[in-house]
Formats: structure tokens, sequence, C-alpha cells
């Protein structure tokens, strides 16, 4: 046998692979190379070492695994809670977003209908009969559909905000969110 052999089966020999015919051939190699014997004395160390290490492993006792099992059903729980966390942020997220989204084109309407009726009677006051004309025809409920919807101011929810004028007192109305003219939720905002 030559020595680069007697590498290979060395390698074999620390992790227990070795075969008995083979483990010979490299007893014998390693009894007449100097080299080969103290690699193969190292090795033998190696394998001892090894197979102390290995013995030393304790099986885990029950206690042990009892304390495994707890900390798994905590750590499932905990999981379990995080989850829960998150789906009800994103409840009350969907919650608030939807709350916000219907509030924000009530105070819009709201603003908006002031602005109309402040915005005619500053005209009047001011000796523009002919503008606020214009506004009371683009909001009228008589005008067209097509002249309301190229000409006409409209509130959040598309529907053209209504201005009367009527006993000196201007009157302007947004339908609200149902879009119809006359319900409760009517927006109105009165001036002189």
């Amino acid at each position: 046998m030559r020595c680069d052999e007697a590498q290979k089966l060395l390698a074999a020999f620390i992790t227990g692979e070795l075969r008995d015919e083979a483990l010979s051939a490299l007893r014998e190699h390693a009894s007449h190379c100097e080299e080969c014997r103290a690699r193969f004395e190292e090795a033998q160390a190696l394998e001892s070492a090894l197979k102390r290490a290995y013995a030393l492993q304790v099986p885990p006792t029950e206690p042990v695994m009892r304390r495994v099992m707890r900390l798994q059903r905590r750590r499932r729980w905990h999981r379990l809670l995080f989850v829960a966390f998150v789906l009800v942020l994103l409840v009350v997220a969907l919650v608030a977003g939807i709350v916000v989204l219907r509030a924000y084109p009530l105070a819009l309407a709201q603003k908006e209908v002031r602005l109309l009726v402040d915005g005619a009677a500053r005209l009047m006051s001011q000796g523009e009969p002919q503008q606020c004309a214009a506004i009371v025809a683009r909001s009228s409920p008589a005008a067209s559909k097509k002249r309301l919807r190229r000409n006409a101011y409209l509130d959040p929810w598309g529907t053209p905000y209504r201005l009367y004028y009527a006993g000196g007192r201007w009157r302007a109305v947004s339908a609200g969110p149902d879009r119809k003219f006359g319900t409760p939720d009517d927006i109105t905002a009165e001036g002189r």
C-alpha cells in the first residue's frame, strides 16, 4: 500500500466507514511507514474522542420534554395572539377609513354649500344680478341634465347643487350621499 492510499483510508477510519480488511491493510502499512503511523495514531485519538463525545449525549428527560412542549405551546399561543392583534388592527383601520371617507364628503359639501350662498349673496350686494341669475340657472332643477353636467357646480357625490333665491335670502342645497333631494340627508345653507 502506498502513502496516498493510506491517507484516503484514514478519513474513512475516522468516520467509521472502514472495513476490516482495509483496516488491517492500513495497520500493516502504518507499522512500516513512520509518517503514516503518526497520522494513524492521530486518527485513532480523534476517533476515540468522537466516540466519547457521542457517548456523553444524554437523552432528554421527561421534565425537559415537558418544558419544551410548554414552550412550543406558548409560542403557538403568541403567534395566535399576534395574528389576532393584526386582524383587529386591520378591522379598526378599515372602520376608520370608512368613517373618514364618509365624513369627508359631508364636510366638503357643507363648506361648498356655504361658499355658494356667500358667493351669491356677495354678488347680489355688489350689484351683479346677471351673474347671480346664471348661478341660479345652472343649479335649477329644471335645467337639462346635459347642461347641468357641463356647467353645474357638483357636490362630492356628483349631484349638482341647487341654489334658490326667495324672499331676499339665498338657499343652497346638496342632495347628500343618497343623491336625492328632499330627504333627511340633504345639506343646506342659507344666507342673505
